[in-house]
């Protein structure tokens, strides 16, 4: 899908296969987030405090972090 966003919007005339540099970039560090935000979530307490505290601050990390991947996989685009 990120192949085709990438592609179309770029306004190049190229092939999916040329930019599916960044789209395959993008993934790979998308989910390695994923990954780790998952394991944060399953051990964090989130009835204490800081435990709350955390969990907002790890899912306003993640959106910019997502915001970021947009970007630098067009880049690599």
């Amino acid at each position: 899908m990120f192949a085709l966003i990438y592609n179309i919007l770029s306004g190049c005339p190229d092939t999916i296969q040329n930019s599916m540099g960044g789209p395959l970039c993008r993934n790979r560090f998308y989910y390695d987030c994923l990954i780790w935000l998952t394991l944060y979530f399953s051990l964090a307490k989130p009835y204490s405090a800081y435990g709350i505290a955390g969990s907002l601050v790890l899912i306003l990390l993640w959106v910019n972090y997502s915001c970021l991947l947009l970007f630098i996989g067009a880049e690599f685009t």
